[in-house]
């Protein structure tokens, strides 16, 4: 394995060839970028606030990354189509695509908000007294509990 390593004012940068495809790189700031070739399609890179961004390619489809206030952003692709988010005040926001038709949002004082697209046709909410509220266009009929 060939293997390169520089160092200036505390730059680090170090590269494995072609069999072990890896490519990591420290600065300064200590801010760190990591990254493995086309074979295992990672890369992944934290700076120096502790926010941390992650990509895995075309053969996992997963995207992820969470910043310094712990906001976590997440996505999956076309294979799984899930698309989901987390903010700083624990909202959850979550979508799956045209496949599984689901939407589904949860905010901070735990009201949850969900639909289901045209083929289930049912959309429900719960507000934060925990009452339901639902509807189903399929049926044509309104729902308060």
């Amino acid at each position: 394995i060939k293997a390169m390593i520089g160092s200036a004012s505390s730059h680090v940068f170090r590269a494995s060839d072609i069999d072990s495809r890896v490519f990591r790189a420290s600065d300064v700031d200590s801010r760190v970028f990591s990254g493995s070739d086309i074979d295992s399609r990672v890369f992944s890179a934290s700076d120096i606030d502790s926010r941390v961004f992650s990509a895995s390619d075309i053969d996992s489809r997963v995207f992820s990354g969470s910043d310094v206030d712990s906001r976590v952003i997440s996505a999956i692709d076309i294979n799984s189509r899930v698309f989901s988010t987390t903010d700083i005040d624990s909202r959850v926001f979550s979508a799956s695509d045209i496949d599984s038709r689901f939407i589904s949002a949860s905010d901070i004082d735990s009201r949850v908000f969900s639909a289901s697209d045209i083929d289930s046709h049912d959309f429900s909410a719960s507000d934060m007294d925990s009452r339901v509220i639902s509807a189903s266009d399929k049926f044509a009929c309104y729902q308060r509990e």
